[in-house]
């Protein structure tokens, strides 16, 4: 149940962590489309903003996973049979 816990905690710092990314990689985009002299710089941010939101998107389902195995989840749904 504690791992749960940290992998939870970690998943929702890398939430914040995204959406943050989110914003910067849509201020860069905006640049590149105005075309800016030189978007290098821009261009990598995209390119960190795709890291981190599979980083985020892998982590998300490792804890979704491991929730559905413990045994929180289990207590929780219980052993009801459907009749």
């Amino acid at each position: 149940m504690e791992k749960i816990e940290s992998y939870l905690v970690i998943v929702f710092i890398f939430a914040i962590i995204t959406i943050s990314s989110l914003v910067l990689s849509h201020m860069a985009l905006v640049d590149i489309y105005h075309a800016e002299t030189d978007v290098s710089i821009e261009w990598t941010m995209v390119r960190i903003s795709f890291v981190i939101f599979w980083v985020f998107t892998i982590l998300t389902m490792i804890t979704i996973v491991k929730i559905f195995k413990s045994d929180l989840f289990k207590k929780k749904t219980g052993n009801k049979k459907n009749i």
